[in-house]
């Protein structure tokens, strides 16, 4: 015991003590991460695999520090949006001897981070004059829980650094208790920095600091000038140097304006009272009665955590006016307790009940994000409070006592719930090898890399292809794809014609799913590809039409397995694909079945031609039973919308089939799926199957009440080519114009 009390006396024991604990718990759960830290990953599926593989390219491939190559070809991405944590990618970039241990890098970074937490909650208890013996045992209880873990579940690295907010705590807390010019720079580079991290910490940070700086001037009922000039220098000017950053570097055109999830990546109570796992899960959803949060959103305090903060809930209107919270940590409180509002969502709510909206808000999508402040800051509130009041009515040394086993509880249940935390994805993470280590690779891959250097192709042409993230359109069948699309592209040095990222550009995007469409010409992708090859990747994935006809023009080299390997030729990509049946419609506008099976509508004076609503079902057309025969058949549309925004393409373009004892909805084709872009319109495509004795109905269906209108509906056999000549002359190949 003598020892013990020694060795909580000395803070740096204490602190070094902190640290090799946590690093004995979290090594026990994760001993398999840290003994191959380099060798596995914590996941190959969708943004796991994407952050991975943007954070590993940008330093080996890039020459341009700004410019990320790897996807999107021919026109790439800005670093921002690739979320690779562009300031540590900066940094490596330039370190050649690290690029064989990037993954490996990352990894003990963020554990890293949750090995220092601990003792950086401690400096906070420590400055607010909290007993070190419970504070050490509350710190660690509390980092076992942080939000921060589950996002390397959701493979958001850049957000996985646990000690961040608590960094700018201690940071701020220092600056409040005794304001000095390096602190205030040391802050303001902090925010700053941040950004080029990942930007919802670069902004929460900000935005942190201002209201921090600002209500504590509040609190000590002084208003003056520079302590306001003070909270815009560490507030808002990183926000408008970021912006500045940006604006100058950004040259991807027209990103939208409201991504989407804006107002459904929010929080609400059950993001800090029910768990995604352990044992009292059940028991708290029952309590709670409410839904489950949105992941986004997710803070969840802890059973322990929840008892305690209804103590403390319950004691604080009989003990606040005795209370002796320090200003500078109540400024800290309501600071996150504002961004916990922004968490919530009000900013929408109030919006909508204004009936106005303002651009600037609704940018942010993950607004749920802004909850971490509050799991932060709750202990720091509710501990040092507790302990100062009831130390008016037991002596320090019982007192001590009291809080130090009721730390020691708090450990207990935290550490408890931490062990499913932990164990929560056990059977999915941490399983798969370093696909960007050439060591890990098998023989296989590395046979198709030697193939792929020697034949020195343009890009990667995977198929399916995927764009994911423009907020507008969606190929996102890219799991598959993606996995064997960055392994090649990394170790080949090879762009990809696709594209998964955040709030990327729309024309740019119609621009990159357009190498599908081989009938419109002068495309600008067109223009700014080089005269080699394209490498394709066909994986075990349903191809739409538009890639099967790439697939049946390229020259496959290798199969393995379900994947196929081949190369296309920029000449062979580009031309037209014309069945050797072609059937001419000329000057026409309506077109029914007859003995070629074809059915043609360019315009009819009905909704959905005319300007219809989503809220309604409005039929296309009706296809009677016995009027072709049984096959496979290709239904497509040109498709109108006003804007270009997620809800305005949203829609479905429905396939009903009827019989005599069934009727159901066989195929729902989302219209954010298109194959060509013109002026005004998108052509949707899709292969589907009709049997002659049913009927069959064709409609549009969305979920917002905004309008729209279709024209040029065309139901042909797969294996026939329709060339239209309309009255202006024009023409259109399988309802593509040239």
């Amino acid at each position: 015991m003598p020892f013990l009390i020694h060795l909580f006396q000395s803070k740096w024991k204490t602190h070094l003590l902190l640290f090799l604990l946590s690093f004995v718990i979290y090594f026990t759960y994760f001993q398999t991460a840290f003994l191959n830290l380099n060798t596995i990953l914590t996941s190959i599926v969708d943004d796991s695999l994407k952050n991975y593989y943007t954070y590993v390219y940008h330093i080996k491939n890039d020459s341009n520090l700004l410019h990320f190559s790897g996807f999107n070809y021919p026109f790439g991405e800005h670093v921002v949006y690739t979320d690779c944590q562009p300031l540590l990618t900066f940094i490596l970039h330039y370190l050649p001897f690290t690029h064989n241990y990037l993954i490996g890098i990352m990894h003990f970074l963020i554990f890293f981070s949750f090995l220092i937490t601990p003792s950086i909650l401690l400096m906070i208890f420590e400055r607010l004059q909290f007993p070190r013996f419970p504070g050490f045992f509350i710190s660690l209880a509390v980092t076992l829980l942080s939000p921060q873990f589950f996002r390397i579940f959701c493979g958001h690295y850049a957000l996985a650094y646990t000690c961040i907010i608590p960094l700018s705590i201690l940071l701020l807390l220092r600056y409040l208790q005794s304001p000095k010019r390096s602190l205030l720079i040391g802050l303001f580079l902090f925010n700053t920095l941040l950004f080029l991290i990942h930007p919802y910490y670069g902004l929460g940070l900000s935005l942190f600091s201002f209201f921090s700086i600002f209500l504590f001037e509040i609190l000590q009922k002084r208003y003056r000038l520079k302590p306001l000039l003070i909270s815009l220098f560490l507030g808002v000017l990183p926000i408008l140097i970021f912006k500045g950053f940006m604006a100058l570097t950004d040259d991807h055109p027209d990103r939208p304006l409201e991504p989407i999830g804006n107002t459904d990546f929010i929080s609400s109570r059950s993001s800090f009272l029910i768990p995604l796992f352990g044992p009292f899960k059940a028991f708290l959803e029952k309590v709670v009665q409410s839904g489950p949060s949105h992941f986004e959103g997710y803070a969840y305090l802890g059973l322990a955590s929840i008892v305690i903060t209804a103590i403390f809930i319950l004691t604080f209107p009989f003990l606040v006016r005795k209370s002796n919270v320090k200003k500078e940590f109540l400024a800290l409180f309501f600071s996150a307790m504002v961004l916990l509002l922004f968490s919530f969502g009000i900013q929408f709510k109030v919006q909508e009940m204004l009936g106005v909206k303002i651009s600037a808000l609704n940018q942010f999508r993950a607004m749920g994000r802004f909850s971490w402040f509050l799991y932060f800051t709750l202990p720091f509130l509710i501990f040092p409070f507790l302990y100062d009041n009831f130390q008016r009515y037991i002596s320090t040394k019982k007192l001590n006592q009291i809080f130090g086993i009721l730390s020691l509880v708090f450990l207990s249940f935290n550490l408890l719930e931490a062990h499913y935390y932990f164990h929560m994805y056990q059977d999915v993470m941490w399983k798969d090898r370093n696909l960007f280590l050439e060591k890990c690779l098998n023989k296989n891959e590395k046979n198709v890399i030697q193939q792929v250097n020697t034949t020195k192709p343009q890009a990667i042409l995977p198929l399916p292809i995927y764009f994911v993230g423009s907020e507008v359109y969606d190929r996102s069948e890219f799991t598959t794809p993606l996995i064997h699309s960055t392994i090649y592209s990394y170790h080949c040095s090879l762009p990809i014609v696709s594209l998964c990222a955040s709030r990327s550009s729309i024309s740019e995007t119609e621009e990159g799913m357009e190498i599908l469409n081989a009938y419109k010409k002068n495309k600008l992708s067109e223009s700014l590809f080089t005269e080699q090859d394209f490498f394709v990747i066909k994986t075990n994935k349903a191809l739409m039409e538009d890639e099967q006809r790439i697939l049946k023009r390229s020259k496959l080299f290798a199969s393995y397995d379900t994947t196929q390997y081949g190369f296309i030729t920029k000449t062979q990509l580009l031309k037209p694909w014309l069945d050797p049946s072609i059937f001419e419609i000329s000057k026409q506008n309506i077109f029914l079945p007859d003995s070629n099976h074809i059915v043609y509508l360019a315009h009819e004076n009905r909704k959905p031609f005319l300007e219809s609503n989503y809220l309604n079902y409005e039929m296309v057309y009706i296809l009677d039973s016995n009027l072709i025969p049984s096959g496979t058949y290709n239904a497509s549309i040109h498709f109108h919308a006003k804007n270009k925004t997620f809800k305005e393409m949203s829609g479905a373009f429905i396939v009903t089939r009827a019989n005599a004892s069934e009727y159901v909805w066989q195929d729902v084709i989302p219209l954010k799926v298109f194959s060509g872009f013109y002026d005004g319109f998108a052509v949707s495509e899709r292969l589907i199957q009709l049997e002659r004795n049913n009927k069959y109905e064709f409609m549009i269906h969305g979920n917002y009440d905004l309008n729209y209108k279709v024209s040029h509906f065309l139901l042909r056999p797969a294996s026939t080519t329709v060339r239209v000549i309309t009255e202006a002359n024009d023409t259109i190949y399988n309802n593509y114009p040239k």
